[in-house]
Order: structure tokens, then C-alpha cells, then sequence
């Protein structure tokens, strides 16, 4: 499937096929497809938890408005953003110059300047937290869109509740939740026309 086939394709379902899974495997291909996602630096600053527990999942969707895709899809995505934003900096630019992609020197400029960037900014560390996961989340629906998977992102739940049940650690940012997996035969909305008067030139 083209990207352009993806995007224009894609919807925000609510209804999915109950009975679906979807395996360890699959799911993990998923997320790493999802990965290759942009971040500032190279930082890499977020984490998906994957829920497939039925028990978790009702825990879930009790703080999430009672929506039924929460319990009903093949797996359920937990998208956060990390606002530690270079907690992870040193293994991902120990990977890039392990591959050969940079030489030290560009690692030690990564290093040097983006701790400096955040530091003492919690407001530009919790956007860089929202913004790299959204890159990530849209990836993954994406990556899921391809599989002829679903999906469905949500906004519409307690973050601190949802936080709790997931024990999240404090500096990561429950940026939204994911139901993917096939869709149910009916009742799903079709795609939505999208507008058009949203562009402009140099200036607004």
C-alpha cells in the first residue's frame, strides 16, 4: 500500500472485529515499524505499552468514558512521551555511530546540546514529550493501516487514572490511547471529507 493510499484510506474506527488477535510478534513488528518515527536529537523519548489483558483493558476503558474500543480491538496502544526528553540519548547515538551513521564527534555534539536545550523548561520538555509521541502514534497507524489493520485514537479519558492502572513512571506523558486491529463488518462511519482552506504561503 502507498503512503497516499494509507492516509486517504485510513479512519478513526470504533467498531472492531471482537473476536480478532493479533500475536506477540505482530504487535512488536507494529511498534518498530512505528520507531522509525522522527524525534528531536534523535532522542527517541517514548515508549508504547501494548495491552492485550482482558482484566487491564475493562480497568481501562472504566476511565476512558466507556468506550468499547478500548476492551473491543486486537490489542490496545498506550502512547507516552517521554519528558526526560534525553534520558535515552546515549544508547540511541551509541547505535547511530555503531552503525556508522555518525562519527563521535557528531555523537558528542548530539550530547552536549541537547541537554542544554531542555534543561529548566518543563514546558518545551512536555511538548517535545507530546510532539515525538504524536510522530510515533501516527506512524503506528500508519505501520497498522498497511497490515489492513484499523485504528482508532483516543483522547477521550483520565490521564492520571489511566497513568495509575499502567504505572506509568512520572516523566512520561500519557499522550493518548490506540485501538488497532481489524474492524468489525459494520458500524463504523465512513471517512470523513477532510477541508481544503488550510494552507498559505510566507504568511498566514
Amino acid at each position: 500500500m502507498k503512503v497516499s493510499e494509507a492516509l486517504k484510506s485510513r479512519l478513526s474506527a470504533n467498531m472492531f472485529d471482537t473476536k480478532a488477535e493479533l500475536s506477540r510478534e505482530q504487535i512488536t513488528e507494529l511498534v518498530e515499524l512505528a520507531s522509525e518515527a522522527p524525534s528531536s536529537f534523535n532522542t527517541q523519548n517514548w515508549h508504547v505499552i501494548a495491552i492485550t489483558d482482558p482484566d487491564v483493558r475493562k480497568q481501562l476503558r472504566a476511565v476512558a468514558w466507556d468506550q468499547a474500543k478500548v476492551t473491543d480491538s486486537a490489542v490496545l496502544f498506550a502512547v507516552l512521551g517521554n519528558t526526560n526528553v534525553v534520558e535515552a540519548l546515549p544508547e540511541s547515538m551509541d547505535l547511530a555511530t555503531n552503525a556508522g551513521v555518525v562519527g563521535p564527534d557528531i555523537k558528542k555534539w548530539f550530547e552536549d546540546n541537547a541537554s542544554p536545550f531542555y534543561d529548566g523548561k518543563p514546558q518545551l520538555a512536555r511538548d517535545e514529550a507530546l510532539r515525538s509521541a504524536s510522530y510515533l502514534a501516527m506512524s503506528l497507524m500508519l505501520a497498522g493501516q498497511e497490515k489492513g489493520y484499523g485504528s482508532g485514537p483516543m483522547i477521550g479519558f483520565d490521564p492520571i487514572e489511566v497513568a495509575k492502572i499502567l504505572k506509568v513512571p512520572d516523566n512520561y506523558v500519557v499522550t493518548l490511547l490506540l485501538s488497532m486491529g481489524p474492524l468489525a463488518s459494520e458500524g463504523n462511519w465512513a471517512r470523513k471529507p477532510r477541508r481544503k482552506n488550510i494552507i498559505s504561503f510566507d504568511k498566514f
